[in-house]
């Protein structure tokens, strides 16, 4: 016979809930709750008589109530519903008999379980104490950490997982007796932790050293914030203090660590590129060069505080851009900084190529700028670093970079020309030409405006040379710059550019003669651009073009 199964005890549950319903008339649900018991049902030993009654008697009851009710169908029912009743009883105490054997089967089982835990335990800790001889703990704690043994491990396994914790015990046990100088607060919870755990309370010790460890947290939290609150307060003060000593390196150094307060933990490169970037802002908006040193050493700080090579190509290269102005602005030294910046870039070439050409083209503007205040031999450095960003961007023409690089080539050749008699016009023409092949007006007119502009300086210099008709040619490209600078809209720039076709008129006119019609033109483009430039004040510009108006009216009168 099968034993009873906890599954035995839903059946007699259903049984006894059966038998209610019909207690209380209600047939159809005593009938639903005979049926949720399991199927299996005949096979649970002394209860399966008992069920299968109950289970034919209510079919009859749902059989007769499905169809129109006579008088015999009606006490067949109660019949029924009755024998159904006395099935369900019976059913429940024959469950309760075989449930309470059940659990003096399990009673017996755990004791012998545990009597087999204790001999295990026993035989563990004699083993310990023949491991670790010279040391003894209280009795309740070696039974604790007895009791915590696995039993999945065999007893190799299990003793050496005890000694393990037998040994942090004896450290617990240590540390509470012995003192310390860390404070008053970690000797008492030491002391409590290790009175618990020496009675064998493991738990309770663990509760302890959790709530010592939040409130030490909560305590740390506290002094932290009022130790940075403090270190920035001072930090402010340092700060207005190098400031007022003009060292733009010690105001960067006091913000490195301003930004390792207010981010602790966090990598300081995102926040030191933020600072630089609102003292570059500074600086620009209210000329104040300290503020422009400040962003340009809080860039160095920011790239050596980052491993990543684009992160510091980008850094370096805003610390480059950042120093030519400075020296264009007349600080001693800040174009050899400048130079640095971006040879540092480029030693190694590592990342993005794109990265580094772009640092290659700024490096020649550098070296171009300071050609530009007379450093000899420096245009052609120039020249080369503009050769080589373009050999790069061969895998990406015409784009926005490219055409800025071609550009920056242009003038380079041109102030050869210019200032170091080198034979580079026509290359320079070439430049600008190519460039003006990526643009147009509508879609860059900027952009088209100054290279055509440039392109015309470069026709100038030609016709300087003697190729007069490229005088002519220079005029048309700077007619075609005020197609996207109109008077109105950009009145200075229109003026310049008036003032352009007037000097290359007024030279063109020499050239052949002082010819009267090309004078007559000059001396127009000479007083539109002088009107606008009064309108405007600007002093040097008024001046020279009154300059050169009197030139143009000269060579006409001597033309008559």
């Amino acid at each position: 016979m099968k034993p009873l199964q906890p599954a035995a005890y839903g059946t007699a549950a259903a049984i006894g809930a059966g038998a209610a319903w019909f207690a209380s008339e209600s047939v159809d649900g005593g009938y639903a709750a005979f049926l949720s018991a399991p199927g299996e049902i005949a096979s649970y030993g002394p209860l399966a008589s008992s069920v299968v009654a109950a289970l034919s008697a209510l079919a009859s009851v749902h059989a007769l109530l499905s169809r129109p009710a006579s008088q015999a169908d009606v006490e067949a029912v109660g019949l029924t519903a009755a024998a159904a009743r006395r099935a369900g009883e019976e059913a429940t105490r024959s469950a309760r008999v075989e449930g309470a054997a059940i659990r003096d089967a399990a009673h017996r089982a755990a004791q012998q379980a545990e009597q087999r835990a204790d001999a295990r335990h026993q035989e563990l800790l004699e083993a310990l104490r023949s491991e670790r001889q010279h040391v003894a703990l209280p009795q309740p704690l070696l039974d604790a950490l007895a009791a915590r043994t696995d039993p999945a491990l065999n007893f190799d396994e299990q003793l050496g997982d005890l000694i393990a914790r037998f040994d942090a015990a004896h450290e617990l046990i240590r540390m509470g007796e012995t003192t310390s100088n860390l404070g008053s607060f970690v000797e008492a919870v030491r002391k409590r932790i290790a009175d618990k755990a020496a009675a064998g309370d493991l738990d309770g010790a663990s509760n302890d050293a959790d709530q010592a460890l939040t409130r030490w947290q909560q305590d740390e939290a506290e002094r932290r914030a009022a130790s940075s609150a403090a270190g920035l307060a001072l930090i402010e003060t340092a700060i207005d203090t190098a400031r007022a000593r003009g060292d733009a390196e010690a105001v960067a150094r006091h913000l490195v660590l301003e930004v390792a307060i207010s981010h602790p933990g966090q990598p300081a490169f995102t926040p030191l590129m933020a600072r630089a970037r609102k003292y570059q802002s500074l600086g620009e908006t209210s000329a104040r060069q300290l503020d422009l040193q400040i962003a340009a050493a809080l860039y160095q700080m920011a790239a050596d505080r980052t491993e990543a090579p684009a992160r510091r190509i980008e850094a370096l290269s805003e610390r480059g851009t950042l120093l030519k102005q400075l020296g264009e602005r007349g600080l001693p030294g800040a174009f050899e900084d400048a130079l640095g910046a971006y040879e540092d870039v480029l030693s190694p070439r590592e990342g993005d190529r794109f990265g580094w050409a772009g640092a290659i083209n700024n490096l020649g503007t550098v070296y171009q700028s300071m050609g530009e205040r007379g450093t000899a031999g420096l245009y052609q450095k120039a020249v080369a670093c503009f050769q080589d960003a373009l050999d790069i961007f061969a895998e990406r023409p015409h784009t926005g970079t490219w055409v800025s690089i071609q550009n920056n080539l242009g003038v380079a050749l041109l102030r050869q020309a210019q200032f170091e008699g080198r034979d580079t016009l026509d290359e320079a023409r070439a430049a600008f030409a190519e460039a003006l092949k990526a643009v147009s007006p509508e879609a860059d007119g900027q952009v088209w405006a100054v290279l055509n502009n440039n392109l015309g300086s470069a026709l100038v210099q030609s016709g300087n040379k003697g190729n007069a008709e490229d005088y002519l040619d220079a005029v048309e490209a700077f007619r075609r710059c005020q197609r996207v600078m109109s008077r109105t809209a950009a009145p200075m720039a229109w003026a310049q550019s008036e003032e352009n076709i007037a000097a290359a008129l007024e030279r063109y006119a020499a050239a052949k003669a002082n010819s009267p019609d090309e004078l007559r033109q000059a001396l127009a483009a000479a007083r539109g651009a002088l009107e606008v430039y009064r309108q405007g004040d600007a002093t040097y510009y008024v001046d020279k073009t009154e300059s050169l108006i009197a030139n143009i009216e000269g060579r006409l009168t001597g033309s008559r």
